[in-house]
């Protein structure tokens, strides 16, 4: 595949160790491989659904990585990872080379990688060392006519490294599974790197740029310290908020009741009395006052005085 699309889609080792193998670089081939050494960190759209978790994975598993290159520690947890990449028809096709060409929609991979420490230490710290990527089986699903189609490839890829870096490298597609015409693309493609190395200096190059450069960029020291201090300033940022919020609750400036609140049926307390309320008009007051009965004897009416004759 050109080398212009590969560049473009992303600078990881992943990508690198199957950049330029023709379309099935954008597809199979480079997305198994681009899990096999950590894959493809750009995400573009694509009109197959990209899973919520597939760009934080890949950034993890990444971040894990680098971590190791750049800190050689040969003490530690092994590189393990579960990771999927989704790739559109247009970033796929923008790689196609005069001997292969992608006719097919987006494609997603998926597989367990799992790489020993003690493997990438020897590659890191060794004059000569030949790293031999375990065989992973890839999971893909790549849309041909609107059907997605299931396609399952084995890789073993092989890195030679010189005094750390990258010096030659092999895509080792071992078995291919899925329609014939995929498997066809896939193969040719495939071939022609482990073959001819049609595509082989790009790929070193993206492989020895995300080694010593993107690794340093984005997990070196000064990265991490940019990193840390954005996050205090977060954090003070957070408790300033929460003190604005308080303090508003307190003086009776706070945020406004919610909407739930005002509608919810009200407890039987009796309600205290409102200052600001006007007492309600009433009728009895504008009837003439009637006279009270006298209840300071009997019952009986007192008989009124006999005229004087």
């Amino acid at each position: 595949m050109a080398r212009k699309a590969c560049t473009k889609s992303s600078e990881t080792m992943a990508d690198a160790a199957v950049a330029r193998t023709g379309a099935i670089c954008r597809t199979l081939t480079r997305g198994a491989l681009a899990a096999v050494t950590i894959s493809a960190m750009a995400i573009r759209a694509a009109a197959m659904d990209v899973p919520d978790d597939e760009y934080p994975k890949l950034k993890q598993c990444e971040q894990r990585l680098c971590t190791m290159i750049l800190k050689k520690e040969p003490a530690g947890e092994d590189l393990s990872c579960k990771l999927s990449k989704t790739w559109a028809q247009d970033t796929i096709k923008g790689g196609e080379s005069k001997a292969v060409r992608w006719g097919f929609g987006d494609a997603r991979c998926a597989l367990n990688f799992s790489l020993s420490r003690s493997e990438i230490m020897a590659a890191l710290t060794k004059p000569e060392y030949t790293l031999n990527i375990p065989s992973h089986a890839v999971k893909c699903e790549v849309d041909r006519s609107g059907e997605l189609k299931p396609v399952t490839a084995k890789l073993a890829p092989k890195i030679i490294f010189k005094n750390g870096r990258a010096e030659k490298v092999w895509i080792n597609l071992t078995d291919l599974n899925g329609p014939a015409d995929i498997k066809s693309t896939v193969w040719t493609a495939a071939n022609m790197e482990d073959t001819l190395g049609i595509f082989h200096g790009s790929m070193i190059k993206q492989i020895n740029k995300f080694m010593y450069k993107k690794c340093g960029a984005l997990y070196g020291p000064v990265a991490m310290a940019k990193a840390l201090k954005k996050l205090n300033v977060d954090k003070r940022r957070a408790a300033a908020a929460a003190v604005k919020v308080k303090k508003g609750e307190a003086t009776g400036t706070g945020p406004a009741t919610p909407a739930a609140a005002i509608l919810a049926p009200k407890a039987d307390v009796p309600a205290g009395p409102d200052k600001d309320a006007k007492p309600a008009p009433n009728p009895a007051a504008a009837l003439p006052a009637a006279p009270l009965p006298d209840t300071s004897g009997s019952a009986e009416p007192t008989p009124a005085p006999a005229p004087t004759p």
